[in-house]
């Protein structure tokens, strides 16, 4: 029991860690901006879904095509997407940790210097194995949780915000185009909660998990339109840090800054985790040299990606227009393998159509059909198109050449 129980708080640390991101934060406040007051129940409907596919599919293995070729590209797509999560956003994060630090703790302090120190000490962590990973994991994501909470509770019992009617009421309801992007939008913050895992959760512990991260980011919406006029929550680059200081002033300030700094070691953590322990898998999938070191195998892969990350932030990338499309990218390369790996988990593990395969099916056309109407709508379809069919194509070759050198390493083992 104590082992299932750290096993739970170590998947809720993981999960909760995107939610409570820096880039999170901006996407729901922006999306209250957006959408007003029907943001709420729109992210409550996405997460329900996602919620009730993942206590369907959580204990099923991803069952990889027999055909090579499928297997090579679906292998591709889950390579693209956890790679593409791993570099961008950990770029953008960190940098925003180093001006947050900067600007609301030490002005004298390089921010460049500051995230690269956070991203030297999360390698370190990666580096000394997995139990350094997880408990830091829950240490860094319990703060951000922490400091997000006062802030919330903070605006829900000191007024409940101090906006007039006519304010807060300045966003007209938005047109149906709106609630569907509200709709499709709230599933990228839940598919953390939809990859697999090394152990099962009970539908209890998987409902508690979601039902905490759901009620935290509608919470925060509505104490961010409570505060903010809904136009200036929209198009503000840091909502965040306006929420923090409307509500608590100076002292709301730093305890966003905290979250925020605190937001960027969790969701890094989580996502070099996530990407080692991919791709380490995929590796020991094509060969077996790769199964018997898979420790080493992940400090490597720990490493190269940390070196990506830094690479960078060294070239200037996080101050160009460039990153906002990779890292849109990004997440839409990660719902379209979330939605690819539903199908592969419930057609490898039910023969027969059931109420559970029909319900997951009809989860990834769902998904599916959320990366078409991202990529349509998207301001510049032609440069995230152009990053997402590179990704894929370079994910599809590196599985590729894993599975050309594990045919010769097998056939000179054998």
């Amino acid at each position: 029991m104590r082992v299932m129980g750290n096993y739970f708080f170590i998947t809720a640390a993981m999960y909760l860690s995107w939610l409570v991101s820096p880039e999170s934060l901006v996407i729901v406040s922006r999306a209250a901006g957006t959408g007003g007051w029907l943001a709420p129940p729109a992210l409550a409907a996405a997460a329900t879904l996602c919620y009730c596919t993942a206590a369907l599919v959580q204990r099923l293995p991803v069952t990889r095509p027999a055909i090579r070729i499928i297997l090579i590209l679906q292998a591709g797509t889950d390579l693209a997407a956890k790679t593409a999560l791993v570099i961008f956003i950990p770029t953008g994060v960190l940098v925003t940790a180093g001006f947050t630090f900067n600007e609301t703790f030490l002005y004298w302090f390089p921010n460049f210097a500051f995230s690269a120190i956070l991203l030297a000490a999360l390698l370190i962590l990666h580096l000394a194995g997995n139990t350094a990973v997880e408990r830091s994991q829950q240490i860094f994501t319990l703060l951000t949780v922490t400091c997000l909470s006062i802030i919330i509770l903070s605006g829900l019992f000191t007024g409940g915000g101090h906006l007039d009617k006519t304010v807060q009421m300045d966003h007209p309801l938005p047109q149906s185009q709106h609630l569907i992007s509200l709709f499709f939008g709230g599933l990228l913050f839940f598919l953390g909660g939809l990859q697999p895992q090394k152990r099962q959760l009970t539908s209890l512990q998987l409902f508690f998990i979601f039902c905490g991260a759901t009620s935290l980011l509608i919470l925060w919406q509505t104490v961010a339109m409570s505060y903010i006029p809904h136009a200036k929550l929209a198009s503000s680059t840091i909502p965040y840090i306006l929420v923090g200081r409307e509500i608590l002033g100076q002292e709301g300030r730093i305890i966003i800054g905290i979250a925020t700094i605190s937001g960027t070691c969790a969701v890094v953590n989580y996502f070099l985790h996530l990407a080692t322990s991919t791709h380490t898998q995929l590796m020991g999938e094509f060969s077996s040299l790769f199964v018997t070191k898979p420790q080493m195998t992940r400090r490597a892969m720990a490493a190269i990606f940390s070196a990506a990350i830094a690479v960078c932030m060294a070239t200037g990338l996080a101050g160009e227009q460039h990153l906002e499309h990779y890292i849109y990218g990004a997440l839409l390369l990660w719902l379209l393998n979330t939605g690819i790996e539903t199908v592969l988990r419930v057609r490898g593990n039910h023969s027969t159509f059931s109420i559970t395969t029909i319900f997951c099916y009809m989860t990834s056309c769902i998904f599916f059909m959320a990366f078409i109407y991202f990529v349509i709508t998207y301001n510049d379809s032609t440069s995230l198109l152009i990053f997402i069919t590179l990704a894929l194509g370079l994910g599809s070759l590196l599985a590729a050449v894993m599975s050309v050198l594990s045919k010769k390493f097998n056939r000179k083992t054998s």
